[in-house]
């Protein structure tokens, strides 16, 4: 898989300092609350970050943009209009039962359940209703290593819930149905993060109303010349499985959910 270069090699040769010298310096006592996953979201005509009157608005933003909640980043993504995304190496995937405070209310991040908690609650459209009025979403969490368009990489996150559950499905299915050959020629499914893909955007509809959703399409097999791909991929996946690293349920997050629990 062919990536960008980046300007690394450039700085590091350049002997200004030793930076070399001093790598990890300052991040000692740093734990998995000092640092957050970006969320990689696809922005929607509520989305704050498209709206002059919100705090949150960024000059340039559209719907159906992806956006990096993290860095602040705009990459434009709707595939109508033939933009090309961005490359991404899934890691780890899990599902989860999300509790939100109703968009009315206030919105915002309550509580993360396991599945089955949602048992015997009543349903309304995608979401489950807790007897208090909290709102209970099916989530899908695709950890990935987002591939920047300088040829850097960075972990990012990507939930899909309610119309994207299908988007989810399909992206495992994807995957789950790969098979490479051995060295003794026995055909065994590869790792999760063997493959790249590109994620764009595309427009979605049903009788409520339009918005953007997510396509993903495989962009080809990591190659030697990603082994630091490889590894940074592996690296996340364990951070994420030990919990060393977690989510960061922040007001961006919470918006975002409100707008696709809408459809």
């Amino acid at each position: 898989m062919a990536k960008a270069k980046t300007q690394d090699a450039e700085i590091v040769e350049a002997g200004f300092f030793d930076m070399e010298a001093e790598a990890g310096s300052g991040f000692e006592h740093a734990d998995s609350d000092s640092f957050a996953i970006p969320f990689l979201r696809v922005l929607q005509d509520l989305s704050p970050q498209v709206k002059k009157s919100k705090g949150e608005f960024i000059p340039g933003a559209q719907p159906g943009m992806l956006f990096n909640t993290v860095s602040q980043e705009l990459y434009p993504a709707d595939s109508n209009e033939g933009h090309p995304g961005v490359q991404v190496i899934p890691v780890e995937y899990r599902r989860a039962m999300v509790e939100w405070t109703p968009r009315d209310e206030g919105g915002g991040f309550v509580a993360e359940h396991p599945v089955g908690y949602e048992q015997g609650m009543e349903r309304a459209g995608g979401k489950y209703i807790t007897q208090s009025g909290n709102e209970i979403m099916d989530t899908r969490y695709h950890y990935v290593i987002l591939i920047k368009p300088d040829g850097g990489h960075e972990p990012a996150l990507i939930t899909m819930g309610s119309s994207q559950i299908k988007t989810s499905k399909r992206w495992m299915s994807m995957m789950s149905n790969l098979r490479m050959t051995g060295a003794s020629g026995n055909k065994f499914t590869p790792p999760i993060f063997s493959h790249a893909y590109t994620i764009r955007s595309k427009i979605e509809s049903n009788d409520q109303g339009d918005w953007f959703g997510y396509a993903i399409s495989m962009l080809g097999p990591l190659v030697a010349e990603d082994a630091d791909l490889f590894e940074a991929a592996k690296q996340f996946r364990g951070a994420v499985r030990t919990g060393a690293l977690k989510e960061d349920y922040g007001k961006e997050a919470s918006a975002e959910s409100a707008d696709e629990s809408a459809f």
